[in-house]
C-alpha cells in the first residue's frame, strides 16, 4: 500500500494499482473474480493510454469533462456500446472508491450518468439452423465430439466454460438433473485453482432434456472425470470449440442460410448463440420465466428478458389468434378497376 496523504497528488498508475488490490480481496468480502480483475486491468491500461495523449498524470486531474471526453474517444475508435459502458463505469467506480478512502477529495466524484446497454448483440440461431449444425457434426466422425458439446449447449443453456468443467459426478441420470457447481466460495476446492466456478458464483441444477440424455447415455469411455472432451480426448478448451465451430461448421453451412440485408445472420453466430437458442426455445415451449431464470443461473429476470423478444414472434401470433373475429369477410375480393369514361384518363 502506498503511503499517501489526502493532499498528495495520486498518479494514475498508483491509483489503479490500489483499486485492483481492493477488488482482489477475498470473495467473502465481496472481491471480484480473476476474470473480472483482468478486465479491470485492461480498462486502466486503456484509460492511461487516453490520458497520456492529453498529458494527464494524476487522478485529481480526472474530472467529469475528462471522463466524457474519454467516452467520445472510445466511440471514435468504434468500441461497442457494452465495452464503453464497462470502461466508463469502471473509471467512475474506481474514483468513487478513491474518494471513500480519502485518496481524492469529495469534488472528484464523477457526476456523469452512463446509460446501461439494453438488448443483446449476440445472434440467436433458429431451430432449423441448430438442427443443420448438429447434423453436420454427427455426419463427420472428426466432429462427433463437437456434436455432443453442441447438443449439451443447445439443450441446457450452460455457458461453454461451465460445460468444459462438468464432471460425471455432476450428472444424475436417474433424477434427470445436471448440477452446475460453484466451489469458489466454499468447500475444500475453494482457492485451489481447480475449483469449478460459475459467472454468478452460485451452484444450480438444470433438468436433462430427452435429447441430451440420449447423448449422455451413448457416450463411450470411463464415467469418471470430465464429461465432455476435446477432439483428441483431452481437456475441452473453449477456444478449440469456438475455432472449430467457425471453421468446420458455420462457414461450410453459410450458403444454406444466407445473410439478409445488414441484419445479423447465421454466420454471425457464436458459441453463446446456443444459450440464446435454449432460452428462446424455452419461451416458445411455454416454460415459466422463473424456471428459465433458475436454469440459466440469473439472479433476476432482467437478463432473461433480453432473450425473450427473440422467441416472441410465435407467442404474439398465438395471442393474436385468441382475438375474436367478427366474420363477414369470407367473400372479400380486390375491387376491379373500373374502365375510364370516354374522354377521361383512368385514376391512378
Amino acid at each position: 500500500m502506498l503511503d499517501l496523504l489526502p493532499a498528495d497528488l495520486l498518479p494514475l498508475a498508483d491509483g489503479a494499482k490500489l483499486y485492483l488490490h481492493h477488488v482482489s480481496r477475498p470473495a467473502a468480502l465481496g472481491g471480484a473474480s480473476k476474470g473480472t480483475r483482468k478486465r479491470y486491468r485492461t480498462v486502466f491500461d486503456k484509460f492511461e493510454q487516453f490520458a497520456a495523449g492529453r498529458q494527464l498524470r494524476f487522478w485529481q486531474e480526472v474530472t467529469t469533462s475528462v471522463v466524457e471526453h474519454y467516452g467520445r474517444w472510445l466511440d471514435e475508435r468504434n468500441y461497442a456500446y457494452r465495452s464503453q459502458f464497462l470502461e466508463l463505469t469502471t473509471i467512475k467506480q474506481a474514483i468513487k472508491w478513491m474518494v471513500a478512502e480519502k485518496l481524492l477529495p469529495e469534488a472528484s466524484v464523477i457526476a456523469l450518468r452512463v446509460h446501461k446497454p439494453h438488448g443483446s448483440p449476440t445472434y440467436c440461431y433458429t431451430p432449423e439452423e441448430v438442427a443443420a449444425i448438429i447434423a453436420r457434426c454427427f455426419a463427420d466422425p472428426d466432429l462427433f465430439w463437437l456434436g455432443r458439446v453442441l447438443v449439451a449447449l443447445a439443450y441446457s443453456g450452460l455457458r461453454i466454460g461451465e460445460l468444459a468443467q462438468l464432471q460425471w459426478d455432476d450428472i444424475d441420470l436417474q433424477a434427470g438433473l445436471v448440477v452446475v457447481r460453484d466451489d469458489s466460495r466454499g468447500g475444500k476446492l475453494a482457492g485451489s485453482g481447480v475449483a469449478r466456478t460459475t459467472k454468478t458464483h452460485r451452484s444450480r441444477k438444470v433438468a436433462i432434456h430427452a435429447d441430451l440424455r440420449k447423448v449422455l447415455e451413448a457416450m463411450p469411455g470411463n464415467r469418471d472425470g470430465a464429461v465432455f472432451l476435446g477432439p483428441l480426448g483431452g481437456r475441452l478448451k473453449p477456444d478449440t470449440v469456438r475455432n472449430v465451430l467457425q471453421r468446420e461448421v458455420l462457414l461450410p453451412l453459410r450458403n444454406r442460410f444466407p445473410r439478409r440485408g445488414d441484419a445479423r445472420s447465421f454466420e454471425d453466430g457464436r458459441i453463446h448463440s446456443f444459450r440464446h437458442y435454449f432460452c428462446t426455445s424455452c419461451f416458445r415451449g411455454g416454460v415459466p420465466e422463473w424456471q428459465i431464470i433458475e436454469w440459466l443461473g440469473h439472479s433476476d429476470s432482467s437478463m432473461v428478458k433480453l432473450y425473450r423478444h427473440m422467441g416472441a414472434a410465435d407467442e404474439t401470433q398465438r395471442a393474436m389468434g385468441k382475438v375474436q373475429s367478427l366474420g363477414g369477410l369470407e367473400a372479400i375480393e380486390q375491387p376491379a378497376v373500373r374502365p375510364a369514361e370516354p374522354g377521361k384518363t383512368a385514376e391512378k
